[in-house]
């Protein structure tokens, strides 16, 4: 009999563990549009978890909820809940809950709604127990040849123990790890970049996770992730057509314009700068506009070099001859 009798408690208690109360006491007193919140504290991923409410109609007149929505349909079954309350009555809703997702804090919401009245909303939340990478993978996307680029990665630690420590390392040559010592709370950031940009070319690696967690007994365990990281180094090379401006003949007081479209992997991040006076330049939609008007005391050729690149500091990618020939009198 002895025998018999443990398992059997033991499993009630686990089943207790699960469940989830609100309005310890007695019955929640409440009325149409009110909101109830039910902590569940932490849960391990998987885990089915039950959430049981007693509610009490807190109005004067029958109260109809004959419907039920929630937020996750796919991770929560509604088992009971009350199509109608007489004046006074208590009810009871249970739903149970299953606890999908990434570590850290979730929550499910349910609204009870129907005959014209305000819905009643139950506000679940809870922690998922584990450890958390955000984001989940490195993704640089196109950067360019000598360029480089860092992403930060949160490490996180959901649970009743402690984030002791973080370290990571790459499985490629291309890509370097950085454990910062800065810490936020449970969260340790690890820097990832690109660590060889000198050829154009796809970048396919990962990078290694581990976090040391130690409990309140003071003993510890190491938790692993692995971090995919991929990205697209390319050359800057850009091209310009006309490949130099000729902004033709004028007299001093006039003024000339003319259009360039920049062509290349890069080019609508393109920026630019004129090295010339008397002459500016502006970039719209890939498209450069060059603007000249003349200065004072300018007779004859004059000639200088639009710069088109990007960054900072400057780097170029392309330069642009630019040409006009000013006449010494104006027409009459």
């Amino acid at each position: 009999m002895i025998s018999a009798w443990i398992p059997t408690c033991v499993s009630l208690l686990l089943a207790l563990a699960n469940v989830g109360f609100a309005g310890a006491g007695g019955p929640r007193v409440v009325k149409p549009g009110d909101q109830i919140d039910v902590a569940l504290g932490f849960l391990d991923v998987g885990s089915d978890n039950t959430v049981l409410v007693h509610i009490q109609n807190g109005t004067t007149e029958v109260w109809d909820m004959p419907q039920v929505d929630v937020s996750c349909p796919a991770c929560m079954t509604i088992v009971s809940a009350p199509l109608q309350l007489d004046p006074g009555e208590v009810g009871q809703f249970e739903v149970q809950v299953h606890a999908v997702g990434d570590p850290g804090v979730h929550r499910w919401g349910v609204s009870l709604h129907g005959g014209g009245s305000l819905p009643l909303g139950i506000d679940v939340s809870g922690v998922l127990r584990g450890l958390r990478v955000e984001p989940p993978r490195v993704a640089f996307g196109r950067l360019v040849r000598g360029d480089a680029g860092g992403i930060d990665v949160r490490v996180s630690w959901f649970g009743e123990e402690a984030l002791e420590s973080v370290h990571a390392r790459s499985t490629s040559a291309d890509v370097k790890a950085t454990v910062q010592a800065a810490r936020v709370g449970k969260s340790i950031n690890v820097t990832v970049l690109l660590a060889c940009t000198s050829q154009p070319r796809i970048v396919s690696a990962s990078v290694q996770v581990s976090a040391t967690i130690r409990g309140p007994d003071g003993l510890a365990h190491v938790v692993r992730r692995a971090i995919p990281v991929a990205g697209h180094v390319v050359d800057p090379s850009l091209t310009v057509r006309p490949a130099a401006a000729f902004l033709g003949s004028m007299h001093a007081g006039q003024g000339a314009h003319m259009l360039l479209r920049v062509s290349g992997m890069e080019a609508s991040r393109v920026e630019a700068r004129a090295a010339m006076p008397g002459l500016r330049v502006s970039v719209q939609n890939n498209l450069v506009e060059l603007q000249y008007a003349p200065s004072d005391g300018v007779v004859g050729l004059a000639q200088g070099v639009v710069e088109l690149g990007w960054g900072d500091p400057w780097a170029t990618r392309a330069q642009i001859p630019v040409t006009v020939y000013v006449q010494m009198e104006q027409p009459e």
